[in-house]
C-alpha cells in the first residue's frame, strides 16, 4: 500500500460499516512509518482519546488543532503568498482571498466580487505587495481587519470625491429642474414669469454639469475610474459589512496552526458551524498542497511524505467547481509532490470525476442496498459478492488497475 502508483485511498461504505475505525487504523500505520498526517474531524471521531481507547498507537503522537470562535483556537490568514508564481503568486493569492470569502458569504453577487476583487489588490498593494514584483510576494502579508480598513476609506473616498456629495446635488438640481418645467407647462404666468422659469431650468442644467465636471476632475487627479453611487455605495457597505463578519467570526485570526511531522495532525472543526467550515475546508487544503510543493524535495517519491484524511468526503466536494479548485488539484496534481489522502465517503458517487480517476486505491465496505449496482457498474463487482459482505469484517480491496480481492478487515 505505501508504494502504490498515487497515495490516495478510498473507504466506500454505508454508515456504521468501519470505515472511520479503518481510517484511524490506517492514519497510525502511515504516521508509524514517518508519513505525517492530517485529518479533518467534523464530529469527534478523531480526537486523542477515539485514537488512544480504540487502537494500539505503535507510539505514535497525537496532535489535536481546534479551529473555533474564541481565543486560544486556531486560524488561517487567507491572504498569505505562495512566493512561487508557478504553484501560487499574487494573482492566486487575490483569487483564493476571494473564493474564501465567496465561500464565507454564498450570496456575493458578481458586481460584489468584481469591487472585492479590486479592494483585495489594493489592500495587498498597501503593504507593498504588487503583482509585478515577486520580491515583495516575501513581505508580511495584511489580514481581513487590513482588507477593512481599505474598505472604510474606499466608502469615504466615493462619499467626499464623487459619492453622496456630488450625486446629491445632482439629484438636487434635476428635481429644481423638473419643478420649474412642470409650472411652465402647467401654470399660466406673464412672458416675464416664463423666462424666469427657463432661466431657473438653464441654472439647474448648469449645477449638473458643474457636478459632473467635479466627479471627472477626480478622475484626473487619482487616474482611476470612480464608480457611480448608484448601487456603488450600496455594495461597498454589503461588502464592509460581510468582511466585518469574518472578523467578529475569528475564523481568520487564531494562532498560526503548528503542526507536527510523523504525527497525526487531528484539524478539530467541531465547534464550527458547516456554513463557516466550508471557507477552512478550502484554506487548509491550499496551504497544505503548497505546504507540499515548496518542501517537496524530490518528485513523485515512492511512498508519501503528507496525508490528508477526508471522513465523509461528501462535505468537500463542495469546494470542486473547477479542475482548478485546492481538492481537485490535490488529487490530481498531489502524487508529484508526496500527497495521498484517506477518503470515507458511502458511495462511489460521492467522489468527483477528477478524484475518482486519481484514486489508486480502493477498499470497497458493505454499501447500501440501493448502491450496490453502481458497485457492479464501476467495478463489475457481482452483486450477490457485495450483498455477502459483513460490517467491520469484510472487504473488497482494489490496488491500482489489479482486479479486486475479498479480504478479512483487522485480522
Amino acid at each position: 500500500m505505501m508504494k502504490a502508483s498515487n497515495f490516495h485511498h478510498a473507504l466506500i461504505g454505508t454508515s456504521g460499516v468501519g470505515k472511520t475505525f479503518t481510517i484511524r487504523k490506517m492514519a497510525i500505520e502511515f504516521a508509524s512509518q514517518g508519513v505525517t498526517q492530517f485529518i479533518l474531524d467534523t464530529q469527534g471521531d478523531y480526537s486523542f482519546a477515539e485514537f488512544s481507547s480504540n487502537h494500539d498507537m505503535k507510539g505514535v503522537r497525537v496532535n489535536e488543532i481546534k479551529f473555533g470562535y474564541g481565543p486560544g483556537t486556531a486560524g488561517i490568514n487567507p491572504f498569505a503568498i505562495h512566493s512561487d508564481d508557478q504553484y501560487g503568486g499574487f494573482h492566486h493569492a487575490v483569487i483564493g482571498v476571494l473564493e474564501t470569502l465567496r465561500l464565507f458569504n454564498p450570496s456575493i453577487g458578481s458586481r460584489q466580487k468584481t469591487q472585492l476583487r479590486r479592494l483585495i489588490t489594493r489592500t495587498y498593494e498597501r503593504k507593498g505587495i504588487v503583482m509585478e514584483d515577486p520580491r515583495s510576494w516575501r513581505l508580511e502579508p495584511p489580514s481581513m481587519r487590513d482588507l477593512l480598513i481599505t474598505i472604510d476609506d474606499e466608502i469615504k473616498a466615493v462619499k467626499s470625491r464623487s459619492g453622496t456629495d456630488i450625486f446629491d446635488e445632482i439629484e438636487e438640481a434635476r428635481k429644481k429642474a423638473q419643478r420649474a418645467a412642470f409650472r411652465i407647462k402647467n401654470e399660466a404666468g406673464s412672458t416675464e414669469d416664463q423666462q424666469a422659469l427657463e432661466k431657473e431650468i438653464e441654472g439647474h442644467k448648469a449645477s449638473v454639469m458643474e457636478a459632473f465636471e467635479k466627479m471627472l476632475d477626480a478622475e484626473l487627479q487619482t487616474g482611476e475610474k470612480l464608480p457611480s453611487l448608484s448601487g456603488s455605495l450600496n455594495r461597498l457597505e454589503a461588502i464592509h459589512d460581510m468582511i466585518e463578519g469574518a472578523i467578529i467570526s475569528g475564523l481568520f485570526d487564531g494562532e498560526n496552526i503548528s503542526a507536527k511531522r510523523g504525527a497525526i495532525n487531528v484539524l478539530d472543526l467541531t465547534s464550527l458551524n458547516q456554513a463557516d467550515q466550508q471557507p477552512i475546508f478550502y484554506l487548509l487544503l491550499e496551504k497544505t498542497f503548497h505546504s507540499a510543493v515548496r518542501t517537496c524535495k524530490n518528485l513523485n517519491p515512492k511512498i508519501p511524505d503528507m496525508m490528508f484524511g477526508f471522513d465523509e468526503v461528501k462535505l468537500f466536494t463542495a469546494l470542486a467547481d473547477s479542475p482548478l479548485d485546492p481538492i481537485n488539484r490535490f488529487f490530481t496534481e498531489g502524487r508529484k509532490y508526496g500527497l495521498g489522502s484517506l477518503c470515507g465517503l458511502q458511495h462511489p458517487k460521492q467522489l468527483t470525476n477528477e478524484m475518482r480517476s486519481s484514486i489508486g486505491t480502493i477498499m470497497l465496505l458493505p454499501v447500501a442496498k440501493e448502491k450496490i449496482a453502481d458497485v457492479k457498474r464501476l467495478w463489475n463487482i457481482p452483486e450477490e459478492q457485495m450483498s455477502r459482505l459483513r460490517a467491520k469484517s469484510d472487504a473488497f480491496y482494489g490496488f491500482g488497475n489489479d482486479s479486486f480481492v475479498p479480504i478479512k478487515l483487522f485480522g
